[in-house]
């Protein structure tokens, strides 16, 4: 009966080949892009981040508050928070559309060479919520 255990055991730890292990080492690049992915997909937790004053669409050229447009995947993925923005009106529109299916996709505010959105600035900080650890 040990024999017959013994050789259960020598079938199952057969020499294993690298086939199984190249796909473990991933590349620099398919990290990095995966990460951009998961950029572009943007924040699971919407931050309570006030917005800094009105920005300009890049499609049609009006100012609209921050929060209440989007970001063309690929300039965020470029230029991250700084990323052009297009408004509702424009990316839902049903002539010209940004988000038609025959639409060409890539961003408008990069093809018309627009300066980039100026990024959030945090506000100071409460004296009061700062504690002071030294003394």
């Amino acid at each position: 009966m040990k024999t017959n255990r013994r050789q259960k055991h020598k079938k199952t730890n057969k020499h294993k080949t690298n086939k199984h292990k190249t796909n473990k080492h991933k590349t620099r690049k398919h990290r990095n892009k995966k990460y951009l992915s998961r950029l572009a997909r943007g924040p699971k937790v919407m931050h309570s981040i006030p917005p800094n004053g009105p920005v300009e669409c890049s499609m049609c050229g009006k100012t609209y508050n921050r929060n209440d447009m989007l970001v063309p995947g690929d300039c965020l993925i470029k230029n991250r928070e700084r990323a052009h923005r297009i408004c509702q009106k424009c990316w839902w529109d049903k002539k010209h559309g940004f988000a038609l299916e025959g639409e060409n996709h890539h961003c408008p505010g990069c093809a018309k060479h627009m300066p980039l959105t100026p990024p959030l600035k945090n506000p100071p900080p409460n004296p009061e919520d700062i504690i002071e650890l030294s003394g």
